[in-house]
């Protein structure tokens, strides 16, 4: 029995990894393909809310979003401990979900717990979302440049597009090169 308990919790975790890594990447409009599966597939996009969520925000569907963001926050507020990532990526989306809306002091406050969230992963985890970090700073300049703070939101998209260049032709993936480059376009 507790083998049993001890393997679905490894899954469970892995699981809440391939979100937490997948659920930015759709941020950064990386994750097409993800995009199109999660839609495409009716049992994918019923039990996982996060990345339905998700890709219907990169599809511009709200109405989709907000309700997959809505069992998903639900199906976590009753979990027992959920998991850092899992948290981290509902996070993320109603930070996206705050810059569809244009809802700049709420989207700083998510960003704000996107932030402590992330300090709770594991350095492994965290180097697998290379693209978090700027994809953070392109939110949060957004919403600096929604409450008129120019120069703030200045800073942060270059802190954000920082090694773009290096970035294009390095070692970054796919996301974090469109993660980068949205901060450098804004």
């Amino acid at each position: 029995m507790a083998a049993e308990v001890g393997s679905s919790t490894q899954i469970s975790a892995a699981r809440a990894v391939l979100r937490s890594v997948t659920v930015p990447r759709i941020l950064a409009g990386a994750g097409s393909e993800v995009v199109r599966e999660v839609i495409e597939s009716k049992e994918l996009g019923e039990c996982q809310p996060l990345l339905l969520a998700a890709a219907a925000l990169a599809k511009s569907w709200v109405d989709t979003a907000e309700s997959a963001l809505a069992r998903a926050t639900l199906e976590l507020g009753q979990a027992r401990e959920p998991e850092a990532a899992d948290l981290l990526s509902l996070a993320l989306l109603n930070m996206a979900m705050s810059r569809q809306r244009g809802d700049a002091a709420t989207g700083l406050v998510q960003a704000s717990h996107v932030k402590d969230l992330m300090i709770k992963l594991p350095i492994s985890e965290r180097a697998q979302a290379p693209e978090l970090s700027p994809l953070i700073d392109y939110y949060v300049a957004g919403f600096e440049l929604l409450r008129g703070n120019v120069d703030t939101a200045r800073r942060t998209l270059e802190r954000g597009a920082g090694r773009f260049q290096q970035s294009r032709h390095g070692e970054a993936n796919h996301a974090e090169q469109l993660a980068r480059a949205n901060c450098t376009g804004l």
